[in-house]
């Protein structure tokens, strides 16, 4: 009767370590954020605030603690939003938004029907008639820019820089783009901007001569948005911080969302299966604190308000690693700020030899790509992981779960963990 009591604890034990980082629970923290009831988890249609209460609400769940009584850290922030019908036809042809065409994020509603102006290579490698063109002024026109052919990288330099300043007045600035990308804008334009998909541009093979526009924008100024954060007490209140972002585009309109899987479902998802991992450790030799921040893909502007709003002490932070686009890893993973850290990023190496996890880890220098940037800038010894290889969807409608691969993710999972047990 003894033994069996005792196997049972046994399998309780590790049932709990084996299902906290089950990759069952990542794949549905990732399938879960990144549907459409979460608008993308921007700032239209509440999506920002639904996904960072269902993060508390797994916190909760994990029986992790919250800081100061609060799951939530509230900010505000401005920010250009798109949340109704968006409706493009050229020459006729309706187009599919978020397909054959995305949207500067800063644009200014527009509609009506327009002609098109087109500046291509013919003119732009003609000295004359590029100087003949810049002479003139477009406002009742939208103006379609094509550097693809262009000789003079000095001056395709300047053509690019057009589509921001717009000082042809132009009612609208058309760029043919290789990939569509959208992002968010804390700023409102005078002036809208479409990037086509250059595929399309080059398969409807007929000169552009008008177009016919219908969408609205909503700039929000002071917009209340949040970070997430949770804690684990150890022995020590020294602490080890694992970091990501959970907000992601939102909508480009009522028809198009951003799921964004990987761009940082993948890392959400990563923090929280950490988080239920070491709520189930009886004793931590460190405190570790869970941090989940909002507005990174309007200027990492989250984690800045962390850093100057701090919910505990920064000078406590012992190391602080944070988790954007770790979905795949077939090609290994890239550690920011490994080239300046160098004691941690060699842990990292030894971990990974010893338990043969990732085929490279990657070291650069100083980048403030992702929200671990404000923090090291304060003093706090941070890196930024993110994986490399695999599907490389981003900013668009097709960074979705079901192509997400999780490739390494049990292996990143383990150098994470390792690498914390070893840490002095």
């Amino acid at each position: 009767m003894k033994l069996l009591y005792i196997l049972v604890i046994i399998y309780v034990l590790l049932f709990k370590i084996i299902n906290a980082q089950d990759i069952s629970y990542a794949r549905k923290i990732i399938d879960e954020l990144s549907s459409e009831k979460f608008h993308g988890r921007g700032y239209t249609f509440n999506g920002d605030k639904k996904a960072a209460k269902y993060i508390a609400n797994q916190l909760k769940e994990n029986h992790i603690n919250p800081i100061k009584g609060n799951y939530f850290q509230p900010f505000k922030i401005n920010v250009n939003t798109f949340s109704s019908a968006i409706k493009l036809q050229i020459n006729g042809v309706e187009l599919i938004p978020g397909v054959d065409f995305i949207l500067s994020s800063s644009s200014k509603e527009c509609k009506g029907s327009y002609s098109v102006i087109i500046l291509d290579s013919t003119i732009i490698n003609n000295d004359i008639k590029y100087e003949k063109f810049l002479e003139k002024k477009y406002s009742d026109s939208f103006l379609l820019i094509d550097t693809s052919g262009v000789i003079n990288s000095e001056r395709k330099s300047n053509i690019l820089n057009l589509e921001k300043t717009n000082i042809f007045a132009a009612k609208g600035i058309i760029v043919i783009a290789n990939k569509l990308i959208f992002s968010v804008s804390t700023t409102e334009s005078d002036f809208c901007t479409l990037y086509l998909k250059k595929a399309l541009y080059r398969k409807l093979n007929f000169p552009i001569k008008n177009l016919e526009i219908n969408f609205k924008n909503k700039f929000i100024e002071n917009h209340e948005t949040q970070n997430v954060a949770g804690i684990i007490n150890g022995i020590s209140d020294s602490l080890i911080v694992f970091t990501s972002h959970y907000d992601h585009l939102g909508t480009m309109g009522n028809n198009v969302f951003f799921p964004g899987a990987n761009d940082n479902c993948s890392g959400v998802s990563l923090n929280l299966s950490l988080a239920k991992h070491y709520a189930n450790i009886d004793t931590l030799k460190y405190s570790i604190a869970f941090l989940f921040f909002g507005a990174e893909e309007a200027g990492i502007l989250g984690s800045k308000y962390f850093t100057e709003h701090p919910l505990f002490q920064l000078s406590k932070i012992k190391f602080l690693i944070n988790l954007d686009l770790v979905g795949t890893g077939d090609d290994g993973i890239c550690i920011v700020n490994g080239s300046v850290l160098k004691n941690e990023f060699s842990l990292f190496n030894k971990i990974n030899a010893e338990k043969n996890l990732f085929p490279l880890i990657k070291s650069r220098g100083e980048a403030a790509n992702s929200d671990h940037y404000f923090f090291y800038k304060s003093g706090v010894k941070s890196i930024f992981i993110y994986t490399l290889g695999g599907i490389g969807e981003y900013h668009n409608p097709f960074d979705i779960s079901k192509t997400l691969p999780l490739t390494r993710y049990k292996e990143l999972f383990t150098l994470l963990t390792e690498f914390v047990k070893l840490y002095e």
